[in-house]
């Protein structure tokens, strides 16, 4: 016997862990639902495939390249450009803004932040043109904290 969700319910597939230090060094691991990583260098993006054996490696030339809420910490002050403001709406104590990316090849149609009373990121939804849309929910962040360059290697797999 399972209980399966229903339309409306929160699912959680998928749960992990970024880790990011400017600039443009990040590492993302799933602990739940996949085996992928993702690490940045901050001049190469490395996508890790281990059950596929795979990887895939990408230049952080463009913006397109580089996951929206990273671009809007790397260059705050070139948010402008990088995106256009759709929405701003209050729900509750929290701040909903729907953002547009304008500039060229993004595969990102719309992300949204929702954006508590005191300032924090809770989350970002993602729309990409394919259709595919996802939901990235922050349980837990920590400011300002040391992270080692050894964290920000790329693998190299072959």
């Amino acid at each position: 016997r399972a209980k399966l969700p229903v339309a409306g319910d929160e699912v959680d597939l998928y749960s992990g862990v970024i880790y990011y230090k400017r600039p443009l060094h990040f590492r993302w691991e799933y602990k739940k639902g996949s085996d992928i990583r993702i690490i940045s260098n901050g001049e190469l993006l490395e996508v890790i495939f281990p059950s596929e054996k795979e990887c895939q490696f990408t230049e952080l030339s463009a913006p397109s390249t580089v996951f929206p809420l990273f671009q809007i910490i790397e260059n705050p002050e070139s948010f402008r450009r990088l995106f256009k403001v759709l929405k701003e709406s209050k729900e509750g104590n929290s701040w909903v803004v729907e953002l547009s990316p304008t500039y060229k090849d993004s595969t990102f149609e719309k992300v949204v932040l929702f954006i508590d009373s005191n300032c924090n990121l809770r989350a970002i939804k993602t729309y990409q043109f394919d259709g595919t849309e996802a939901t990235y929910i922050f349980r837990e962040i920590t400011i300002n904290e040391e992270l080692p360059e050894k964290l920000f290697e790329l693998e190299r797999c072959e």
